[in-house]
């Protein structure tokens, strides 16, 4: 679809084999169908009356591309993303937050029937957008997303070179998941980690924290000591990962955190963004 916006990663660690990942982020997807709910109708149309400048504003401001070619539904973007994870034989299909623009029941039920069509894995890191229910309050939305992600406040996926893992860091990291992230830099097997906010650390602070506030990171002063902790773990231990990956600022990004790790954002599915990673 000439409306896909495609950026290209490679990573060359010296694999013997080739691992491919398509990345979508802030998808924002507002879904209506005929067994929608008026709370559901009613949030579909809340959607568009604010997407529908925001991501123009978020483009421009980003030097990205958008025009009266995106305003569609959502979905029809998302499906187009998907079809091309498999023209592009992706071995895992990584989404990395907000995905959903709010976790209404037609949200849940589409993503659902998303996934179960897809022949690949689909590893869904958790946005601040998922935390939020049909009237936008910031909740605790695990046990409706059971279904579709077994353990939303961290997975770990076995590539056999390497880990894939994934932090829910919309909420402050809890001691749970730091004893995850430990016991996985113990392991000595590369990590490639995947969040939805990025880490305010290096170049990537450097360059947008002015621009963009502090709102777009995790590692801020105000954070709590456990999150600051984890964004210490990332830093110290550096050499155990392959990159980070994020998304949040609806921008493509790709800046150097340390002077070894890359930290990597997609811009958003909202205008048909989405990123090609090889790692080999």
């Amino acid at each position: 679809m000439e409306l896909l916006q495609i950026k290209k990663t490679e990573i060359n660690l010296g694999l013997e084999k080739e691992y491919r990942f398509l990345q979508i982020s802030d998808m924002h997807l507002s879904y209506c169908d005929s067994q929608s709910s008026q709370i559901d109708i009613n949030e579909h149309k809340r959607f568009h009356n604010q997407w529908d400048s925001l991501k123009v504003q978020f483009a421009n401001d980003n030097n990205e591309f958008c025009d009266k070619r995106y305003d569609i539904e959502p979905n029809i973007l998302f499906e187009a993303l998907c079809s091309h994870a498999l023209d592009f034989k992706a071995n895992a299909l990584i989404l990395s937050g907000d995905i959903v623009d709010r976790l209404t029941e037609s949200n849940i039920r589409y993503l659902k029937n998303m996934f179960s069509s897809l022949p690949m894995p689909v590893i869904y890191c958790l946005g601040n957008h998922e935390h939020m229910n049909e009237n936008g309050d910031k909740l605790n939305q695990y046990d409706r997303l059971k279904d579709i992600i077994p353990n939303p406040e961290y997975t770990s996926v076995d590539f056999n070179d390497f880990e894939l893992i994934t932090i829910d860091n919309n909420k402050p990291i809890s001691n749970s998941q730091l004893e995850f992230l430990k016991e996985k830099i113990k392991s000595n097997k590369k990590l490639l980690l995947v969040e939805h906010k990025p880490l305010l650390l290096g170049e990537f602070g450097e360059r947008l924290l002015d621009k963009i506030g502090e709102y777009f990171f995790i590692g801020i002063e105000k954070d709590t000591e456990s999150t600051k902790e984890f964004v210490n773990l990332v830093k110290e231990n550096s050499d155990h990962f392959i990159a980070v990956l994020c998304g949040h600022i609806h921008s493509a990004r790709e800046y150097k955190i340390t002077e070894d790790l890359m930290q990597i954002s997609t811009s958003s599915g909202l205008i048909g963004a989405c990123r090609e990673i090889i790692i080999k």
